[in-house]
């Protein structure tokens, strides 16, 4: 069920945040929603942000991944507190997956929250892998109960990623392929992806979810985390802050948001009535983006330019969603959320964009379909994780799967 449409917009909304980031071409960090270094091309660090990757990543295990061995989307808690859930503090061999110090640099993840009570609720919903890197997502989820006396988890319209850097590449991806073994019998190479189908059939206490944690516990913790950004929405819910902080040995930076140059927080605004056009924009854009933002300001108008420029648009749009072209490493937060939300608004309105366009990336193994439901919506900025009670998963997420997969299976 879907409690919350555009019209209750003022309740929660799951959504996601990363610090997304542009690459050069063809060296490529495919998360982004943001991780991918190549297996034989990495991907140059960006200074505060990305420690110096310590080998190349070259595939050490001979088999086909999969998108779902590589992006892993918990199920919805079906009951608060979730029994199941792993949180921030939660312990494992490298210590705590996020310190109490840098939790308590996060700013109010929602008005009815306290700082004491935001880091005992968050609990982890996904898990990215892209060796060297590992990426785990962090969601609050409270219960509401509809018109018709049904009761169910959402996630508040907010999000925290945490980032760790592994020291062992190629031990990482051989647990890593052994926990994807126990999984493989519920896998398809065609199947879209969405919640992981092994954790929806057997739950947590299935051998691989089971081994999943122990993996995470294992490889992530606080002497290899270097990153943890986070998306806060606000003013009812019609603007959305991105942010985060840099960690090395106990210290503690902001981030500099890539490609803007800024130092502190990017926002994202959209006060339109409607969950299909926009009003509003980004606070601080990059260069080269003003088709962009000129739909992202007043989709109404953007509406009467000429047909070129919403071409403009959606060939930055398709770009941003592009690993191969665009490293999220070192990209705004913010226009990495909305590009999928831009693109899907010029193809409704431009049927002549198709999916041939220039700059759109392209997989001949993977499936690229995106099945979230409320994928165009102006107010779904979530790149994997959930949008209300809904899997929310990003094109770009998905292209950055694709090319994770190709890549440590020797076919890209």
């Amino acid at each position: 069920m879907y409690f919350l449409r555009r019209s209750l917009r003022f309740l929660v909304v799951a959504l996601g945040l990363t610090a997304c980031s542009q690459q050069t071409p063809q060296t490529v960090s495919a998360v982004g929603s943001h991780l991918a270094v190549p297996p034989t091309v990495l991907a140059t660090p960006n200074a505060l942000t990305d420690p110096s990757p310590t080998q190349s990543v070259t595939p050490v295990v001979q088999k086909v991944w999969m998108l779902q061995d590589l992006s892993v989307l918990f199920p919805l808690p079906q009951t608060l507190p979730n029994p199941n859930a792993i949180r921030p503090s939660d312990q494992g061999k490298l210590g705590a997956f996020v310190p109490d110090a840098l939790l308590q640099k996060l700013p109010l993840l929602e008005p009815n929250l306290s700082l004491a009570t935001q880091t005992t609720r968050l609990e982890l919903v996904a898990v990215r892998f892209d060796p060297p890197q590992v990426r785990l997502i962090w969601q609050v989820f409270k219960t509401v109960t509809n018109a018709d006396g049904k009761s169910g988890s959402v996630a508040f319209d907010t999000a925290v990623h945490s980032f760790y850097q592994v020291s062992d590449t190629n031990g990482f991806i051989s647990d890593l392929a052994e926990t994807s073994a126990l999984a493989q019998s519920d896998l398809q190479i065609d199947a879209p992806l969405t919640v992981h189908p092994t954790l929806m059939k057997k739950g947590f206490k299935s051998d691989y979810a089971q081994s999943l944690q122990h993996l995470i516990s294992k490889w992530c913790g606080e002497s290899n985390l270097f990153k943890l950004t986070f998306m806060v929405a606000s003013g009812e819910h019609l603007h959305w802050t991105f942010g985060g902080f840099t960690y090395a040995n106990g210290e503690i930076q902001t981030l500099q948001i890539p490609k803007i140059n800024l130092t502190g927080v990017q926002t994202f605004s959209n006060s339109s009535p409607s969950a299909a056009s926009f009003l509003g924009g980004i606070d601080v854009i990059p260069d080269g983006q003003t088709e962009l933002d000129a739909i992202l300001k007043d989709s109404s108008n953007a509406m009467a330019v000429q047909s070129d420029s919403l071409e403009k648009a959606h060939f930055t749009a398709v770009t941003l969603e592009n690993p191969r072209l665009t490293d999220v490493d070192q990209t705004d937060c913010a226009s990495c959320h909305v590009a999928q939300m831009v693109r899907l608004w010029v193809e409704d309105r431009t049927p002549s964009l198709t999916s041939e366009f220039a700059n759109v990336f392209t997989s001949s193994q993977y499936p690229l379909t995106n099945v979230s439901a409320d994928k165009d919506r102006s107010d779904n900025l979530r790149a994997f994780g959930y949008f209300a009670d809904q899997p929310a998963v990003s094109q770009r997420t998905i292209n950055d799967s694709a090319l994770i997969a190709s890549r440590l299976s020797g076919t890209n």
